[in-house]
């Protein structure tokens, strides 16, 4: 259990992306959570991103949506 979740708030769970949110980084901090990297400098997806390794990122999200 965090101070930054509001049980009362939905179903009082929540999503972390300490790569992605001030307060998500926090939160990932005080519980040492990987930040995880899936891009490259170029734009292009990086071998974290899974069967989506090398695409440009626009690309990628067309494959998923």
């Amino acid at each position: 259990s965090d101070d930054y979740v509001d049980i009362e708030f939905g179903t009082g769970a929540l999503k972390i992306t300490p790569g992605h949110d001030p307060n998500d980084y926090a939160i990932g901090k005080r519980y040492d959570l990987p930040i995880i990297n899936i891009m490259n400098k170029d734009g292009s997806l990086n071998e974290n991103a899974g069967d989506y390794n090398g695409l440009d990122r626009f690309d990628a999200r067309d494959k998923l949506w």
